[in-house]
């Protein structure tokens, strides 16, 4: 697996920005709602590992929820 490290501070602080680019190309970056639990959770240990599902479905019981979901033609792409 390729090194997935990303320097945060390098990061520009526009998030309205980039959701709205995303929007153009037809990505929806939203948070997820509490019945898509177990499809998210699903989708992250089907794409990354054990140990991420689990950060998932924790992030999905903070309040208030703090991931985001990435959907494309009402597919979960990210």
């Amino acid at each position: 697996m390729p090194d997935m490290l990303v320097k945060l501070y390098n990061l520009a602080d526009d998030l309205r920005g980039f959701v709205a680019a995303q929007a153009v190309i037809g990505v929806t970056i939203r948070k997820p709602i509490g019945p898509e639990r177990h499809v998210l959770v699903a989708w992250v240990k089907q794409h990354f590992s054990d140990a991420w599902d689990s950060e998932t479905d924790q992030a999905m019981s903070n309040h208030p929820i703090s991931c985001f979901v990435a959907v494309q033609n009402q597919q979960i792409i990210g």
